[in-house]
């Protein structure tokens, strides 16, 4: 058995092959904030999104849920490269493009596998901050933030596994009609929103099905409200059916599952919706 190659070989025997023109997957939101902050304002969503390795904002408030799935990009990139493009609430736009590579050693010195691109400033990169100076393919026109995953790995089924995630992660958001995700490729344009919801789950996302349904039509026709110690007012959607498998999934206030769990603690198989949106609960 022929030994495997390093994966930092791998990695650039991937990039060489690329073609001069190269897939560029865009992840791009609107109606957000934007990424607000500078290079050194350390609690700031721009020092924390291209900066800092992993830590979601300590207040609870927003973000996702344990602050890495801003590395998620990186994987899906043959080149393990990707820019960033936002205009924050102030409507100041900046931009910057970062690299994750391998970290190696050089004449008794650690080189970081980590680079960016952008204005060299200190002997650091900083964020390219005037319009004029970003790139036309990369200039936001609202504000909001956009994500370019260089070189990206079109393999297998990636639109319907993109579609998957959505769903199963961010169902009760799209329900309320507080998200909206669109999926364009060269075929065509396809709109995960309210209305559609229940009919790209079953086609998508069919074992999270039973969450929608826990949902829309819990039993007796509302969530059980209730206070809980060290938490505050939480929200429970429960509801019955024999396919169901005696799971629970747990959201905090950005309503996206922060997880799921299996509970036997009952006979009858059931599926449940927890939801933690108060200050206190959130936050732990």
């Amino acid at each position: 058995k022929p030994a495997e190659k390093p994966k930092g070989e791998v990695l650039y025997e991937e990039a060489l092959a690329l073609p001069s023109s190269i897939p560029v997957l865009i992840a791009a939101d609107f109606n957000t904030t934007g990424l607000c902050g500078g290079e050194a304002d350390k609690g700031g969503q721009w020092y924390k999104c291209i900066r800092k390795k992993g830590s979601n904002l300590p207040s609870g408030e927003g973000g996702g849920t344990f602050g890495i799935g801003k590395h998620a990009p990186f994987p899906a990139s043959k080149l393990r490269t990707v820019f960033y493009s936002t205009i924050n609430d102030l409507n100041e736009p900046a931009f910057t493009g970062k690299a994750i590579l391998s970290s190696f050693e050089l004449e008794g010195d650690t080189r970081r596998g980590t680079g960016y691109f952008g204005s060299l400033e200190g002997g650091r990169a900083a964020g390219v901050r005037d319009l004029g100076r970003i790139p036309e393919l990369f200039r936001r026109k609202e504000q909001g933030l956009s994500l370019f995953v260089m070189g990206f790995r079109e393999e297998g089924d990636w639109k319907e596994s993109l579609m998957k995630a959505v769903l199963e992660n961010f169902f009760v958001a799209i329900d309320r009609g507080l998200l909206k995700v669109v999926f364009e490729t060269d075929a065509g344009k396809e709109t995960i929103e309210q209305e559609s919801l229940e009919a790209l789950m079953m086609r998508y996302a069919p074992e999270s099905a039973q969450f929608l349904v826990a949902l829309r039509k819990p039993l007796g026709g509302k969530p059980v409200i209730a206070e809980v110690a060290h938490i505050g007012e939480v929200e429970l959607y429960l509801a019955h059916g024999k396919e169901f498998d005696r799971k629970v999934v747990f959201m905090r206030r950005p309503l996206i599952v922060v997880q799921k769990k299996k509970r036997n603690l009952v006979h009858e198989p059931f599926a449940g919706v927890f939801i933690c949106q108060n200050k206190d609960g959130n936050r732990v």
